[in-house]
Order: structure tokens, then C-alpha cells, then sequence
């Protein structure tokens, strides 16, 4: 709770068999103490909108949300769904009780394709009852709902993408493919744009050079080739107790960030990965874990280069970039210092209103009160505090972060004021060719379907009043339906627990 509402601008977006956020913990501890043996009871996840895909509505949110909830299984479980606001990025939080409040256990096991038993078109979610049928069993397992929890979550995430034309990310099969091509081609356009950014050559347009330097017979020497060209050797581990070599990338000493795999270097007829480079060192010297641990630092760690138009400018860049990072850094804490300000004015400024409210209703009689606090906060609370905080916003909007100056902004700013070597290095500069998505035909735009939300086929008349009955349902679905009747076991247990009548 006090990460989702306490002192966040927020929103809540949906909740469900809970009767309020407020309540949402109380109630969700209240259905896992049915359950003793399930050790993860809450599910926490975290979704985020791409920048270019601005902020989406309430019922996108709430459709992808339910997709998720399809995936793991936790359909019927309650959940609350918060977006946070005090960010430039749109995201919710959704939190789910992993004990269901009827069954008081947690989803039932499910059917998984077992490692090494790749079958196309059936991806990391569980199996259906007809994929059942068709894998053997041999090559299916019966797993725990959680099983995979984060591929299946991502696969979820690319298939929206693509029905609800949001920015696309790469499935895994289409990351392998791209993998597997060989790199004796021009960068990527990606990696162009990284280069605008940062104004480092791409290493794969050097990749012919790094595998004449890797085709050294020793891990030493390998290293001093590399060295020699302003390269590293950089280890990748798994884990974080016990620590196990898993790959190795190419860096570049100056700029860490510029990287690539060894892997990626592959051709059709041989591969540069680190299986394959420790079979082609000279027998007897030692494999790169034994080696690097005891390894030599060349100290010619970047090439002798004639001073050009690109490198001189790159120096006033970094210098710029160093000046621009030191003033964020400075704005970072300004800001932090003005939100602890900013929230000691708002803790003062409600307490200042209950004070207010307290006052003017012991003036009243009791049964005029509840009007007077609804009138109150109606007109008087929530203005003062929506002034507040429209203030609070302008306060801080001075010292929001801004982007950083890219490697081609520079340059292009150096060239318009007449810098003859910014106008040859941009002219040097291949634009990055983006491929524009393809725009649907105009016509009607179709309403996005929301899931579990029927209408009654009986519409009343309009301007009439609706009436309701309560319902005998545990947790009822729907948007924020409080004051549901508890159920019988629930009930039992506050009688039980907390003392009282139990609540409703």
C-alpha cells in the first residue's frame, strides 16, 4: 500500500474482489490464511507503455490486464490495477492474491513443454487440452502456475503489440534470427541510431577486423590485438551466488556501452563464440576461465590514430555530454529536496483541512454532519488540494530532466554555424533509413472489445434511476463494486481473528 498510493500521484485504474484499495491488503491477507502451504501469495507486475505510444486509455489498460491475468491463470482471483502518474512514462502495477477466495488454493497445475522439446508454434504459454493430446508425454510436464512467469508475461506483451498496433518488439524466434545472420554487412539501424546518439563507430562495422584479432591462437594475445584497437575482452556471468561463465562480449574501452557479442561474429563456416575460441587456442596454454583471472592488462589500450575533423570533435562532445550530466545531477537533487518540501506542505495542508472540518461540524447538529462533510470536501478539500498540487507541478516542471545532446544534433548544430569540420563529418554520416509502418485504409474506427463486460439485454429508459440488488456472490466482477456481502468463510474468520460480527 505504501508503495502503490502512499504519497504517489496515482490512479486506480480497476479493482476486484476487494472492496477498496484501502481494504485491498486486509482482505487479500484475509483469503491467504486459508491457504498454509503456498509459499508466493501475492503476484506483482509491472507494465509500461512505449514513449511513442503516449498514454492509453482506461479500457486498453484494462484489456491487457486481462489478457495477463488469461495467461497465469488467475482468473477470479482479486486484484487491483494502479497506474502511477509521477513519471513520464505511462505504467500500472497490477497486484493479484494468488489464493483463489472460493477454493482457497492456489491455480491448479498445468501442462508445459519440457526443455529441449521445441515444437513450432507452441510457444512458452501452457499447453492446451488439444496440444496436450498431440505432444507425447515424454515431452510434456505438469508445472506450477508461475512456471516461465516472465517469458510467458513477454509473449503476452508482443502478441498485444501487435493486435492493438502499439510499438513491436522483437519475439525471441525473430531476436535468434537476427542473431544468426552474419555481420558482413552495414550496421543495423539500431546500432546507426546509437551512433548518432553517442557518436561511437558501430563494432560491427569493424567485425572483419575483430576476427582477424580473434583468430590469434592464444587468449593473450587475442587481448593485445584488441587492445591495439581500443577494444576489450568483457566475460558475461549467470548468477549471482555462484557466478558461471556464460558468454563473451567485445567492448570498446572508451565507451563500454558500444558492445558486441562474440557470437555475433559468426560466419557460415566459422564461429566465433566461446566454446569455439577456446578449441582453437595452441594446446597447453589455458582456456579464457583459467586465463583471466591471471591475465595481462596491455597498456597500448587505444590505437595511434592521425588527429581528425571526427576525433577532435568527439573530445568537445564528451566534454559537453560531462557538462550536461554534472547539471542533471545537480537538478536530480534539487528536485529530491523540493518533494520532501512539497509533501511536508501537503501533509500540513490536509491537516490544516481536517482541523478546518472538525470546527465548522461541531457547529452543526449531528444530523446535518454528513451532508456538511460530503459539501466540504466537495467544495472546499478537493479544490484546495487540486490548487496545491497544480502548483506543487509547476514548481517542479523547471527542473524535470532533458535529453541529453546526441552525437548528431552536435555535429548538425557545429555545421549550421559554420564549422567546416562538423559540415564533413555530417556528410560522412549515413542517415538511418527508418521503415515507416504501413497506415490502414480510412474508414470507421472499431471500439476495442472490453472483456467481461456484458449489457443486459433489457435497456431501461434513459433519465430513469437504476436499481441494483445486492448480490450473494463472494467477489462479484466489475469496476470498484464495494460493499459486497463477505463470504461465509471470511466471515468466520474475522468472528474468529479480529472479534465482531464480520463485515459486509
Amino acid at each position: 500500500m505504501d508503495y502503490l498510493v502512499e504519497n504517489r500521484d496515482h490512479q486506480v485504474l480497476h479493482i476486484e474482489g476487494v472492496s477498496s484499495v484501502e481494504n485491498a491488503a486486509a482482505e487479500m491477507e484475509a483469503v491467504a490464511s486459508l491457504n498454509s502451504r503456498a509459499k508466493r501469495k501475492l503476484l506483482h507486475l509491472s507494465i509500461s507503455a512505449a514513449h511513442e505510444d503516449g498514454r492509453l486509455s482506461h479500457d486498453k489498460w484494462l484489456y491487457i490486464v486481462r489478457q495477463q491475468q488469461k495467461a497465469l491463470g488467475l482468473d477470479g482471483h482479486p486484484f487491483v490495477v494502479v497506474r502511477h502518474e509521477d513519471t513520464e512514462h505511462d505504467h500500472v502495477h497490477v497486484f493479484w492474491s494468488t489464493i483463489s477466495p472460493e477454493t482457497g488454493m492456489t491455480p491448479r497445475k498445468m501442462w508445459f513443454l519440457m526443455k529441449g522439446c521445441a515444437i513450432e508454434n507452441i510457444g512458452p504459454q501452457y499447453l492446451t487440452p488439444d496440444q496436450v493430446e498431440r505432444v507425447p508425454e515424454a515431452h510434456r510436464a505438469l508445472r506450477s502456475f508461475d512456471f516461465r512467469a516472465l517469458a510467458r508475461v513477454q509473449d503476452v506483451c508482443r502478441r498485444i503489440e501487435r493486435e492493438l498496433n502499439l510499438r513491436r518488439l522483437n519475439t525471441p524466434q525473430e531476436a535468434k534470427a537476427q542473431r544468426l545472420k552474419a555481420l558482413d554487412r552495414e550496421a543495423e539501424p539500431g546500432q546507426r541510431k546509437r551512433a548518432e546518439r553517442t557518436g561511437s563507430v558501430p563494432l560491427n562495422e569493424r567485425a572483419e577486423q575483430i576476427r582477424e584479432a580473434l583468430e590469434q591462437q592464444t587468449w593473450q594475445s587475442r587481448s593485445d590485438a584488441l587492445a591495439a584497437m581500443g577494444l576489450q575482452l568483457v566475460p558475461v556471468f549467470a548468477g549471482t551466488k555462484a557466478k558461471r561463465l556464460r558468454g563473451l562480449t567485445i567492448a570498446d574501452i572508451k565507451d563500454p556501452g558500444n558492445k558486441l557479442k562474440a557470437s555475433d561474429l559468426d560466419t557460415g563456416g566459422q564461429k566465433f563464440g566461446l566454446g569455439s575460441l577456446d578449441k582453437h587456442i595452441i594446446k597447453g596454454t589455458p582456456d579464457f576461465e583459467a586465463w583471466w583471472p591471471e591475465r595481462k592488462i596491455s597498456f597500448s589500450v587505444e590505437p595511434h590514430l592521425t588527429p581528425d575533423a571526427r576525433s577532435e570533435l568527439k573530445k568537445d562532445y564528451d566534454l559537453e555530454v560531462a557538462q550536461h550530466k554534472l547539471a542533471q545531477e545537480e537538478r536530480r537533487h534539487e528536485l529530491a529536496d523540493l518533494r520532501i518540501r512539497q509533501t511536508r506542505e501537503l501533509h500540513a495542508k490536509r491537516r490544516a483541512l481536517m482541523r478546518q472540518r472538525k470546527v465548522e461540524a461541531s457547529m452543526l447538529k449531528p444530523a446535518e454532519r454528513r451532508e456538511f462533510y460530503s459539501r466540504f470536501s466537495q467544495q472546499v478539500r478537493n479544490r484546495e488540494l487540486a490548487e496545491l498540487e497544480a502548483r506543487h507541478r509547476a514548481e517542479r516542471s523547471p527542473l524535470r530532466r532533458t535529453r541529453m545532446p546526441t552525437w548528431h544534433q552536435f555535429i548538425t548544430a557545429r555545421a549550421d554555424a559554420g564549422c567546416q569540420k562538423a559540415g564533413v563529418v555530417l556528410a560522412a554520416t549515413r542517415p538511418v533509413q527508418t521503415v515507416k509502418k504501413p497506415v490502414a485504409a480510412a474508414g470507421p474506427k472499431k471500439r476495442l472489445p472490453v472483456p467481461n463486460k456484458e449489457h443486459s439485454k433489457d435497456q431501461q429508459p434513459a433519465n430513469q434511476p437504476t436499481t441494483r440488488t445486492p448480490r450473494s456472490k463472494p467477489f462479484p466482477s466489475g469496476r470498484n463494486q464495494g460493499n459486497t456481502e463477505m463470504p461465509k468463510h471470511l466471515a468466520a474468520y474475522w468472528q474468529r481473528n479480529k472479534g465482531g460480527q464480520g463485515l459486509s
